[in-house]
C-alpha cells in the first residue's frame, strides 16, 4: 500500500510537510474538524424525522441509497464497520411524503457526540433537509444530557461548511493528507 501522512499544523517534527511537499507528496483531502458546545444548541425538534439508537436496515439502506452506493462489496464492508461501533448511537432519517429524503448518525461516548454521514439525496438538496437531520440527532443528544457535539467536513464542502457554521460549530484544527505523486516522477522513484 502507498505510504500517506496525516497532518496538521502542529506535526512533527516541524517542517514535515513542505520536505514531503518537496519530495513531490501532494496535499489532498484538507478538513476541518469542528466542535459545538450543546449548551449554546437552539433546541429544535424538525418534523418527518425519524430516530432510531441503532444501524435498522432500513437506515442503513436509506444511506446506501442516499450516497448512492450501489456496490455489494463496499455496501459490506460498510454494514461490517457499521456493526463494530461501540456505544450508543442515534440515527436519523428524513422522510418527504414517503420517501427518505436523507440520513445521518451520531456516535456517544462520554459526554461527547460525533455526527457522521449526513448526507441528503440529489434529489432532494437545497431545501434545508440537511438542517433537519442534524438538529434530529442534536435535539436527541441534547436531551441526553450530551455537552459537546463534534465533526469533520472536507474543506470546500461549502453548503455543509454553511449548515455547521449556522448550527454554532466553530473549527478547531485543520487536518490533510499527503501522498506521493506518481505523475512526472521518474528515476528518484525507482
Amino acid at each position: 500500500m502507498p505510504t500517506i501522512f496525516k497532518l496538521t499544523d502542529e506535526s512533527y517534527p516541524k517542517g514535515i510537510d513542505k520536505r514531503l511537499e518537496e519530495r513531490g507528496y501532494i496535499r489532498i483531502d484538507e478538513t476541518s474538524v469542528r466542535i459545538l458546545d450543546l449548551s449554546q444548541y437552539a433546541y429544535h425538534k424538525p418534523e418527518g424525522v425519524i430516530t432510531e439508537t441503532k444501524f435498522s436496515d432500513n437506515w442503513v439502506d436509506a444511506f446506501f441509497s442516499c450516497s448512492k452506493i450501489l456496490d455489494e462489496g463496499v455496501q459490506l464492508t460498510a454494514r461490517k464497520i457499521l456493526a463494530n461501533i461501540l456505544g450508543r448511537v442515534i440515527c436519523v432519517t428524513k422522510q418527504i411524503d414517503g420517501n427518505i429524503a436523507g440520513c445521518g448518525y451520531g456516535a456517544i461516548e462520554r459526554d461527547y457526540v460525533g455526527i457522521f454521514d449526513i448526507v441528503v439525496d440529489k434529489n432532494f438538496r437545497g431545501n434545508g433537509y440537511g438542517q433537519d437531520i442534524m438538529d434530529g440527532i442534536l435535539s436527541e443528544t441534547f436531551k441526553m444530557g450530551i455537552k459537546t457535539a463534534y465533526l469533520q467536513v472536507v474543506v470546500g464542502n461549502l453548503p455543509a461548511a454553511n449548515l455547521y457554521n449556522k448550527l454554532g460549530f466553530t473549527e478547531v484544527y485543520r487536518y490533510w493528507y499527503r501522498k506521493l505523486d506518481y505523475k512526472g516522477r521518474g528515476a528518484d522513484l525507482e
